[in-house]
Protein backbone atom coordinates (compact mmCIF):
# COMPACT_ATOMS: atom_id res chain seq x y z
CA UNK A 1 0.00 0.00 0.00
CA UNK A 2 1.28 3.46 -0.82
CA UNK A 3 0.16 5.10 2.08
CA UNK A 4 1.45 4.24 5.42
CA UNK A 5 -1.04 4.47 8.19
CA UNK A 6 0.04 6.11 11.19
CA UNK A 7 -0.93 4.16 14.43
CA UNK A 8 -0.16 6.61 16.95
CA UNK A 9 -0.71 9.64 15.54
CA UNK A 10 -4.39 8.57 14.25
CA UNK A 11 -4.93 7.88 17.69
CA UNK A 12 -3.26 11.14 19.61
CA UNK A 13 -5.03 13.69 17.55
CA UNK A 14 -7.99 11.96 17.04
CA UNK A 15 -8.07 11.41 13.32
CA UNK A 16 -6.78 9.45 10.03
CA UNK A 17 -3.25 10.41 9.59
CA UNK A 18 -1.24 8.47 6.87
CA UNK A 19 2.42 9.12 5.64
CA UNK A 20 3.51 9.02 1.79
CA UNK A 21 5.19 10.33 -0.90
CA UNK A 22 4.10 12.20 -3.84
CA UNK A 23 5.36 10.15 -5.92
CA UNK A 24 3.58 7.65 -4.51
CA UNK A 25 0.37 9.44 -4.76
CA UNK A 26 0.07 8.95 -8.17
CA UNK A 27 -0.85 5.74 -7.62
CA UNK A 28 -3.63 5.68 -5.41
CA UNK A 29 -7.17 6.33 -5.81
CA UNK A 30 -8.80 9.46 -4.75
CA UNK A 31 -11.26 7.24 -2.70
CA UNK A 32 -8.10 6.00 -0.52
CA UNK A 33 -6.49 9.03 -0.38
CA UNK A 34 -9.85 10.64 1.60
CA UNK A 35 -9.67 8.08 3.72
CA UNK A 36 -7.13 10.28 5.54
CA UNK A 37 -7.81 13.74 7.47
CA UNK A 38 -3.76 14.49 7.30
CA UNK A 39 -1.31 13.12 5.30
CA UNK A 40 2.00 13.75 5.89
CA UNK A 41 4.27 13.38 2.51
CA UNK A 42 7.80 13.38 2.97
CA UNK A 43 10.19 14.66 -0.44
CA UNK A 44 13.82 14.69 -1.16
CA UNK A 45 12.80 18.21 -3.06
CA UNK A 46 10.42 20.90 -2.93
CA UNK A 47 7.20 19.95 -4.66
CA UNK A 48 6.88 22.46 -7.84
CA UNK A 49 3.59 24.61 -7.81
CA UNK A 50 0.71 23.49 -6.06
CA UNK A 51 -0.78 21.45 -8.65
CA UNK A 52 -1.41 18.37 -6.59
CA UNK A 53 -4.64 16.98 -4.45
CA UNK A 54 -6.29 19.59 -5.65
CA UNK A 55 -9.18 18.29 -3.08
CA UNK A 56 -6.99 19.12 0.17
CA UNK A 57 -5.40 21.91 1.74
CA UNK A 58 -1.37 21.26 1.39
CA UNK A 59 1.24 23.14 3.68
CA UNK A 60 5.33 23.04 3.93
CA UNK A 61 5.38 22.87 7.08
CA UNK A 62 9.15 22.04 7.43
CA UNK A 63 12.34 21.16 6.16
CA UNK A 64 14.01 18.75 8.88
CA UNK A 65 17.57 18.84 8.54
CA UNK A 66 19.60 15.98 10.01
CA UNK A 67 23.60 17.25 11.17
CA UNK A 68 25.90 14.28 11.67
CA UNK A 69 29.45 14.77 13.15
CA UNK A 70 31.83 11.99 13.99
CA UNK A 71 33.23 11.72 17.48
CA UNK A 72 36.75 13.37 18.21
CA UNK A 73 39.08 11.70 21.20
CA UNK A 74 39.60 15.25 22.73
CA UNK A 75 39.02 15.20 26.19
CA UNK A 76 35.89 17.08 27.74
CA UNK A 77 35.77 19.35 30.52
CA UNK A 78 33.50 22.19 31.62
CA UNK A 79 32.73 24.96 34.44
CA UNK A 80 29.11 23.47 34.15
CA UNK A 81 28.05 20.57 37.09
CA UNK A 82 26.35 18.33 34.49
CA UNK A 83 23.88 16.09 35.98
CA UNK A 84 21.97 12.79 34.79
CA UNK A 85 18.66 11.73 35.68
CA UNK A 86 18.11 9.04 37.55
CA UNK A 87 15.06 9.18 39.85
CA UNK A 88 12.00 10.72 40.36
CA UNK A 89 13.05 13.39 42.12
CA UNK A 90 13.26 16.02 39.08
CA UNK A 91 10.62 19.33 38.79
CA UNK A 92 9.12 17.45 35.36
CA UNK A 93 7.15 21.23 34.97
CA UNK A 94 10.67 22.59 34.34
CA UNK A 95 11.41 20.04 32.03
CA UNK A 96 8.13 20.34 30.06
CA UNK A 97 8.55 24.64 30.00
CA UNK A 98 12.17 23.61 28.16
CA UNK A 99 10.58 20.98 25.74
CA UNK A 100 8.27 23.78 24.48
CA UNK A 101 10.87 25.91 23.87
CA UNK A 102 13.23 22.95 21.91
CA UNK A 103 9.78 22.55 20.03
CA UNK A 104 9.33 26.42 19.03
CA UNK A 105 9.53 25.87 15.04
CA UNK A 106 8.38 22.05 15.20
CA UNK A 107 5.67 21.50 12.38
CA UNK A 108 2.86 20.22 15.45
CA UNK A 109 2.98 24.07 16.59
CA UNK A 110 3.05 26.29 13.46
CA UNK A 111 0.22 23.96 11.96
CA UNK A 112 -2.29 25.74 13.65
CA UNK A 113 -4.87 22.81 11.96
CA UNK A 114 -4.06 21.03 14.80
CA UNK A 115 -6.37 20.73 17.94
CA UNK A 116 -5.29 23.60 20.44
CA UNK A 117 -3.27 21.84 23.32
CA UNK A 118 -1.82 19.03 21.12
CA UNK A 119 1.64 20.36 20.37
CA UNK A 120 2.37 20.84 24.51
CA UNK A 121 0.53 17.33 25.05
CA UNK A 122 3.47 16.07 22.68
CA UNK A 123 6.09 17.26 24.03
CA UNK A 124 5.40 16.48 27.76
CA UNK A 125 4.67 12.67 26.67
CA UNK A 126 8.19 13.39 25.01
CA UNK A 127 9.38 14.07 27.98
CA UNK A 128 7.43 11.39 30.49
CA UNK A 129 8.68 8.65 27.57
CA UNK A 130 12.61 10.13 27.68
CA UNK A 131 12.32 9.76 31.88
CA UNK A 132 11.44 6.50 31.43
CA UNK A 133 13.64 5.22 28.98
CA UNK A 134 11.55 4.87 26.23
CA UNK A 135 12.57 7.66 23.93
CA UNK A 136 16.43 8.55 25.27
CA UNK A 137 18.97 6.62 27.51
CA UNK A 138 20.35 9.25 29.16
CA UNK A 139 18.92 13.06 29.88
CA UNK A 140 21.83 15.28 30.84
CA UNK A 141 20.60 19.11 32.98
CA UNK A 142 22.08 22.01 34.02
CA UNK A 143 20.41 24.02 37.04
CA UNK A 144 21.09 27.57 37.76
CA UNK A 145 19.65 28.82 41.19
CA UNK A 146 17.91 24.98 42.00
CA UNK A 147 16.44 25.35 38.93
CA UNK A 148 16.77 23.44 35.08
CA UNK A 149 18.13 25.96 32.66
CA UNK A 150 19.42 23.46 30.28
CA UNK A 151 18.95 20.27 29.06
CA UNK A 152 19.54 17.07 26.04
CA UNK A 153 18.33 13.81 25.89
CA UNK A 154 20.30 11.15 24.51
CA UNK A 155 19.34 7.82 22.65
CA UNK A 156 21.73 5.51 22.01
CA UNK A 157 22.25 2.47 18.87
CA UNK A 158 24.70 0.30 17.77
CA UNK A 159 25.68 2.82 15.12
CA UNK A 160 25.37 6.29 16.71
CA UNK A 161 24.16 8.60 19.15
CA UNK A 162 20.83 10.65 18.73
CA UNK A 163 19.66 13.74 20.49
CA UNK A 164 15.79 14.01 20.64
CA UNK A 165 15.53 17.07 22.64
CA UNK A 166 17.83 20.12 23.44
CA UNK A 167 17.02 23.31 25.01
CA UNK A 168 18.39 26.40 27.44
CA UNK A 169 16.43 28.74 28.90
CA UNK A 170 16.45 32.25 27.31
CA UNK A 171 17.89 34.21 29.97
CA UNK A 172 20.88 31.77 30.13
CA UNK A 173 21.76 31.54 25.96
CA UNK A 174 24.82 31.98 25.21
CA UNK A 175 26.51 30.77 28.14
CA UNK A 176 27.95 27.75 26.65
CA UNK A 177 25.40 25.39 28.41
CA UNK A 178 24.11 23.85 25.28
CA UNK A 179 27.80 23.22 23.75
CA UNK A 180 28.92 21.84 27.48
CA UNK A 181 25.23 19.16 26.85
CA UNK A 182 26.53 18.76 23.51
CA UNK A 183 29.68 17.67 24.39
CA UNK A 184 28.48 15.65 27.34
CA UNK A 185 26.59 13.67 24.68
CA UNK A 186 29.82 13.45 23.00
CA UNK A 187 31.64 11.71 25.75
CA UNK A 188 29.17 9.68 26.64
CA UNK A 189 29.42 7.74 23.22
CA UNK A 190 32.89 7.82 23.17
CA UNK A 191 33.14 5.70 26.14
CA UNK A 192 31.06 3.63 24.40
CA UNK A 193 33.01 3.47 21.37
CA UNK A 194 30.50 5.05 18.98
CA UNK A 195 31.98 7.51 16.96
CA UNK A 196 28.88 9.19 15.12
CA UNK A 197 26.14 11.85 16.91
CA UNK A 198 23.60 12.82 15.37
CA UNK A 199 20.19 15.45 15.90
CA UNK A 200 17.67 16.90 14.03
CA UNK A 201 16.27 20.27 13.22
CA UNK A 202 14.42 22.58 10.95
CA UNK A 203 15.86 24.90 8.60
CA UNK A 204 14.38 28.09 9.37
CA UNK A 205 15.74 27.27 13.14
CA UNK A 206 18.35 29.41 12.05
CA UNK A 207 20.24 29.79 15.35
CA UNK A 208 19.97 26.17 16.02
CA UNK A 209 21.37 25.58 12.70
CA UNK A 210 24.56 27.82 13.00
CA UNK A 211 24.76 26.30 16.56
CA UNK A 212 24.66 22.93 15.09
CA UNK A 213 27.75 24.29 12.97
CA UNK A 214 29.92 25.95 15.10
CA UNK A 215 29.82 22.06 16.73
CA UNK A 216 31.45 20.91 13.41
CA UNK A 217 28.30 19.22 12.34
CA UNK A 218 27.18 18.88 9.08
CA UNK A 219 23.83 18.19 6.95
CA UNK A 220 23.94 15.34 5.73
CA UNK A 221 19.99 14.28 5.30
CA UNK A 222 17.33 17.42 4.02
CA UNK A 223 13.57 16.60 3.87
CA UNK A 224 10.47 18.42 2.85
CA UNK A 225 7.60 17.82 5.02
CA UNK A 226 4.13 19.16 4.04
CA UNK A 227 0.28 18.60 5.84
CA UNK A 228 -2.67 17.50 3.37
CA UNK A 229 -5.61 18.14 5.00
CA UNK A 230 -8.69 17.18 3.88
CA UNK A 231 -11.35 20.12 3.30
Amino acid sequence: MSIERLNWDSQFFGIEVGSTSREQLLTVPDAEVNKYDLLYLKEKKPIEGNAFLLNRDNLLVDCKLIYSKQISDLSFSTNYTIKEYSSSCIIYEQLYSLAYISGEYSRYKLDTNFASGKFEEMYRMWIDNSLSGGMADYLYYIEDGGRICAFVTLKITPEKGVIGLIATDEYVRGKGMAKALILKCEQTLRLKGIGRLDVATQANNHIACKFYEKCKMSIIERTFIYHSWKK
